[in-house]
């Protein structure tokens, strides 16, 4: 029964493809330029604002001659990621970092049984530090930028994680310090997504 009560929210995003137009600049980026503005045509009319046509045309004329450029240059794949020292560094530092990253916080999520506590009060509580998270990410994320705050939460984070797992396992210590700090982990790591 608490599978068929979790599963039905789900229902709702069979029909997103129909409800939530394609990115513009996605469409842009393939080529077609006419569907994109389109859509952007749709949320004018949804704000209740006017683009000169002047402007649609000087955007049509440059995506066009952008296209192009980009189809005269080559195509690209993900082995050119790998092509250059600098690009071949960067593009491995980050795929240790994110397995590094989803290695912990996976434990955080699996380790949820041994902080004694019931875990449906646990998820619970640990899925409330969604709200906080994206109200402050929604605040202050044009000023702050993504790159600072996914890089100072997640150190943040790892700070948090290493004293968690050094702090002694009594019921005392475990109460005053690893439940909250497991729950700022969580927190924290909302905040870096």
């Amino acid at each position: 029964m608490t599978c068929i009560v979790t599963s039905v929210p789900f229902v709702l995003a069979v029909g997103t493809p129909w409800l939530i137009p394609e990115s513009a600049r996605w469409l842009v980026s393939q080529g077609q330029i006419d569907r994109a503005i389109k859509i952007l045509g749709k949320f004018e009319r949804i704000n209740g604002t006017k683009v000169p046509d002047d402007i649609y045309r000087r955007f049509r004329e440059t995506c066009a001659r952008i296209c192009k450029e980009e189809e005269a240059d080559k195509t690209y794949s993900v082995l050119d990621l790998f092509r250059t020292p600098r690009l071949r560094n960067i593009t491995i530092l980050f795929i240790v970092i994110w397995m590094a990253i989803s290695l912990v916080f996976d434990g955080h999520v699996r380790n949820v049984d041994n902080l004694g506590l019931d875990v449906f009060v646990t998820f619970t509580i640990a899925a409330a530090t969604e709200l906080p998270a994206d109200t402050f990410l929604t605040l202050v994320l044009d000023r702050w930028g993504r790159r600072w705050l996914a890089c100072g939460s997640l150190v943040i984070s790892g700070i948090f994680s290493i004293w968690a797992s050094a702090v002694s396992n009594s019921s005392y210590i475990s109460f005053l310090y690893i439940h909250p700090s497991i729950l700022l982990i969580n927190l924290l790591n909302n905040l870096s997504r």
